[in-house]
């Protein structure tokens, strides 16, 4: 007895349900990739922002507490790098960097702020007068890279 041939391959109507499901998939496939890859660039600018801010912060808490060796201290009206300094050398204490901006070569903006502050029962507060506490606060900033802005703060005591 003679048997049937079987037929091997794909017919038009698999062909065309594959290209269905595959037509139905690719657009959430996509999605998926693609808020990946910004999840993913974010993360990187938080982790370089973090960076900068740190190295800042290490610059700052380098340099002695006050331009004067005893109170009183420099008012904070004064605060910045002293007339007549310039370049890096003008940052010789903590309150030269207050009002300090510059830019990296990565896009990404440094700002510092430096005030005085004293201590209220339990909470740090910002003092109108010149204490033996400095608040140093360092923000990156780089609006390009879908708004990182990443703060790091620190206290600094003349002791």
């Amino acid at each position: 007895m003679a048997t049937a041939p079987t037929q091997k391959g794909v017919s038009l109507i698999e062909m065309l349900v594959a290209i269905v499901v595959f037509g139905l998939a690719i657009p959430a496939l996509t999605r998926n990739w693609y808020d990946v890859t910004v999840r993913s660039s974010r993360s990187e600018a938080l982790a370089d922002a973090g960076f900068y801010a740190a190295q800042m912060m290490e610059e700052i808490t380098a340099r002695r507490f006050d331009e004067e060796l005893n109170p009183p201290w420099t008012p904070e009206a004064h605060f910045g790098p002293e007339t007549g300094e310039s370049g890096w050398d003008a940052f010789d204490d903590v309150d030269d960097f207050d009002g300090y901006v510059n830019t990296t070569s990565d896009g990404f903006t440094r700002t510092v702020e430096v005030d005085y502050i004293g201590l209220n029962g339990t909470q740090w507060e910002a003092s109108a007068q010149e204490s033996d506490f400095k608040r140093v606060a360092v923000r990156v900033s780089k609006p390009q890279a879908g708004v990182v802005n990443v703060t790091m703060t620190t206290i600094i005591g003349r002791y």
